[in-house]
């Protein structure tokens, strides 16, 4: 089972691993953010897929006090000194999570709050934790490997923030979360990324998913000064038992968060 926690909602599915097929996917909103993650609880306390004996649980969070750190140089007992270097505020009780990406020789941390972190381990047995981010880098690192569009893009589309991941064949080159809310603001920040790179705007990759629909007024803004601009599909290599849902590029980070365990 696959659970990504966002801060407005969560979204489900269920693989069988003998198949490599989704045999279910479900989700819900919350509606305003919630940082609190009650509603979260309550849901999974009380949806009967929860409560089934799973063979691995996956969850993701959507949380933005994270920082990726070389492997080489991490150092466990300096990773609140480091995270509270970058700005990112660290509570006395939050747990601190590490997420190993190998392809990037790179390790993804991040504070999950206290509270959630014990809410998890006792609701679910064999359980793993990610940052939302996790598999965004995991797939951008295995992505179009030798393919002529060497320069990649890959975006996770929300009303109040971006979630850029940049990599050139296959090596990472930036991940970052930006948050912004006006449409204008979050076209000039992917230029000006794709600048800093020194992304080929007619000949790099922009792959977007989350909240953003085909021929909306974000992605014909961008389509307007970058050539290639598409939805991200979801994962050739899984079978589905069930018509994807409109809009299935929502729900691309969830597909890919088996891959990372």
């Amino acid at each position: 089972m696959s659970i990504r926690l966002g801060l407005d909602g969560l979204s489900f599915c269920i693989l069988d691993p003998v198949t490599n097929t989704y045999l279910l996917i479900s989700s819900v909103l919350f509606g305003a953010p919630d940082n609190s993650f009650a509603k979260h609880e309550e849901y999974m306390l009380t949806h009967k897929a929860f409560g089934l004996n799973y063979q691995k649980v996956i969850v993701s969070v959507e949380s933005p006090a994270f920082s990726l750190m070389p492997i080489s140089l991490f150092d466990q007992g300096a990773v609140r000194e480091v995270l509270t270097l970058q700005g990112i505020k660290v509570q006395k009780n939050d747990q601190l999570i590490r997420n190993d990406i190998e392809q990037a020789n790179a390790s993804c941390v991040f504070c999950l709050p206290d509270f959630l972190f014990y809410f998890l381990k006792t609701q679910f047995a064999k359980l793993t934790i990610l940052h939302d981010s996790t598999p965004l880098i995991s797939a951008m690192l295995r992505k179009r490997v030798g393919d002529k569009i060497d320069s990649i893009l890959s975006v996770c589309v929300s009303e109040s923030y971006l979630t850029i991941v940049a990599a050139r064949r296959g090596e990472l080159l930036l991940t970052n979360r930006y948050y912004l809310s006006d449409i204008t603001d979050k076209v000039y920040l992917i230029l000006y990324v794709m600048s800093q790179l020194d992304f080929d705007h007619h000949s790099a990759a922009v792959v977007l998913h989350g909240d953003v629909t085909d021929g909306d007024l974000f992605m014909t803004s961008l389509a307007r000064f970058v050539k290639n601009v598409s939805l991200a599909s979801p994962p050739s290599f899984f079978n589905y038992a069930f018509n994807l849902p409109p809009r299935s590029h929502r729900f691309y980070n969830l597909f890919l968060m088996s891959l990372c365990v």
